[in-house]
């Protein structure tokens, strides 16, 4: 299996149970995507999660560029997490979430780019969909609100865009299985 067919098979597996969870239980969805972006718990999770994914991609950046930062990354990283949970906890989950989406970009288009096969540009193309996402998401946190506001505003549309999701993601998981 190739690194873009796990990529894709792993953004699939997120992809299809986001989609499930919003279209069998839209309710909850809703609910839980109402209180997401004040959530403090998880606003520190994602937080870590992407401090710590933002460090291993600096630990492995070219040698020449950090070389004389490695020994201080693993530092500075809770250092950095736990000055931005107290200083910039207002609607911290979605900057997280921002975070994450630009992080994960990097290794999907990494593996994209040599890829002889033409439709690695689906890849490609929600990679940066999600570069854009996240580019929002990190410099003004209440577009995550702003963005959910007319899904969330009929049960109906919930369950069409669980339902996006999940052909979406059965896509990519057909892709990454059989193309990649």
């Amino acid at each position: 299996m190739s690194e873009l067919a796990r990529w894709a098979m792993v953004t699939a597996a997120l992809g299809g149970i986001g989609g499930l969870c919003l279209l069998g239980r839209p309710g909850s969805a809703k609910a839980f995507l109402e209180r997401f972006p004040r959530n403090g718990l998880l606003g520190w999770i994602l937080s870590a999660v992407a401090y710590g994914a933002g460090a291993v991609a600096l630990w492995h950046a070219p040698p020449e560029w950090m070389a004389g930062w490695r020994d201080t990354l693993w530092v500075l990283a809770p250092v950095a997490w736990l000055m931005t949970g107290f200083f910039l906890d207002e609607l911290l989950a979605p900057r997280a979430l921002g975070g994450l989406l630009l992080l994960a970009a990097s290794p999907i288009l990494d593996a994209a780019r040599f890829h002889p096969s033409p439709a690695r540009i689906v890849v490609v193309f929600l990679a940066y969909g999600g570069v854009g996402f996240g580019l929002w998401w990190v410099a003004s946190p209440w577009g995550f609100r702003q963005m959910m506001r007319p899904i969330l505003a009929a049960p109906a549309r919930i369950r069409l865009t669980g339902g996006i999701l999940l052909c979406v993601s059965a896509l990519l998981a057909a892709l990454g299985a059989a193309v990649f």
